[in-house]
């Protein structure tokens, strides 16, 4: 389940293992979903990988949606 985050609280950079702390998944769910969403990592100042806001925002959006779609998905099958 994708949780609700609070966009105008977040940073400005979050590195890779912090975003898969997020929603909750590994790190190769995480390159598979950055990859099909087309959502590309990049380093900080300090030469981290990570998403800067912007693409978190982004990601978070795309996997939301695709929950929220499998689920209708899941309640107008009358065989489920």
């Amino acid at each position: 389940m994708i949780h609700y985050i609070a966009y105008s609280d977040l940073g400005e950079f979050y590195t890779l293992q912090e975003v898969c702390h997020m929603p909750e998944m590994s790190k190769d769910e995480l390159r598979k979903s950055c990859e099909k969403y087309n959502v590309k990592p990049g380093r900080n100042e300090i030469g981290d990988w990570g998403l800067p806001c912007r693409d978190l925002c982004r990601l978070h959006n795309y996997l939301y949606k695709a929950e929220k779609n499998m689920a209708a998905r899941r309640d107008d099958d009358p065989w489920a």
